[in-house]
């Protein structure tokens, strides 16, 4: 697909002699995202059941990007300074690195070497989760929190006092990746390569705090930090960023700022999407 040899999007249909069968796709994230790998698959299926196929409509990225002026606005928020030459010169020397190493990286991913096929998978059933919502929603009139922010409560609080030491100061960065389309104006099964962002919110004093206490500083965090404004402002710095070809540098100052934590976690929450059905 990067040399232009591949189809931007392949489909395999895999049947099986008990009568079952596993579509799996293949795609581009150049052409769609998540989001728009959701719509897709979705529309399919209600197609197979003889269903309306709902309206989708391909964003072009152009329409949406920041001009020079406002990208380097967003550039110096985030960072402190306009873009320097350090970081053109440090984007160039990272995608040239990229290039290099992709081939060796796809061969040991098809190969099984490496960590990427091998992370650990944690599976909640649905009681487990009301479980922990109770566990983690705060006492006193109005307190509420999300499941996601319940989840990822529980999950920083157990992992905190199993890998970090008492003498800790506790720091979690949590990052969310986050769908833009409603920040952009667009409708939820608008196609688009990159209709996401990622938001970092931080605390510290982690081994002090109760379950309940890091789910309410989450839900406070993230009303603070995820309005609509804020995940469309850092969607076009992310977009502007790879228009520039900026994208590795960007990342890096991200992981940079990730990486003060004692502890970091990364939010993709599907948990909302349509489980198609091909009848």
């Amino acid at each position: 697909v990067r040399r232009g040899r591949e189809p931007l999007l392949t489909a395999t249909l895999t049947r099986f002699s008990d009568g079952s069968a596993i579509l799996g796709i293949g795609r581009s994230h150049a052409m769609l995202d998540g989001s728009s790998m959701w719509a897709f698959v979705g529309d399919w299926a209600r197609a197979a059941r003889g269903e309306a196929s709902v309206a989708q409509r391909h964003e072009r990225l152009e329409d949406h990007l920041p001009d020079e002026a406002e990208f380097q606005r967003l550039w110096s928020e985030k960072f402190g300074a306009p873009v320097s030459t350090t970081d053109r010169v440090r984007a160039v020397m990272m995608a040239a690195s990229c290039a290099l190493m992709a081939p060796v990286k796809d061969l040991a991913f098809l190969a099984g070497i490496g960590h990427d096929l091998k992370r650990p998978r944690v599976f909640f059933s649905t009681d487990d989760l009301a479980a922990i919502k109770a566990a983690a929603t705060p006492t006193g009139a109005g307190s509420w929190v999300s499941t996601q922010e319940a989840v990822a409560a529980y999950i920083v609080h157990v992992l905190g006092r199993v890998l970090l030491p008492a003498s800790s100061s506790g720091v979690v960065a949590l990052t969310f990746v986050l769908d833009v389309r409603k920040a952009l104006g667009l409708k939820a099964q608008d196609t688009f390569g990159v209709g996401l962002t990622f938001i970092t919110v931080s605390f510290a004093g982690l081994l002090t705090m109760t379950l309940a206490e890091v789910a309410g500083k989450l839900h406070t965090m993230a009303a603070d930090a995820l309005p609509q404004r804020a995940i469309k402002e850092h969607w076009q710095l992310t977009a502007g960023s790879m228009e520039a070809g900026l994208n590795f540098r960007y990342v890096e100052k991200l992981m940079a700022a990730g990486a003060e934590s004692d502890l970091h976690l990364a939010l993709n929450n599907q948990s909302k999407r349509e489980l198609p059905d091909f009848g």
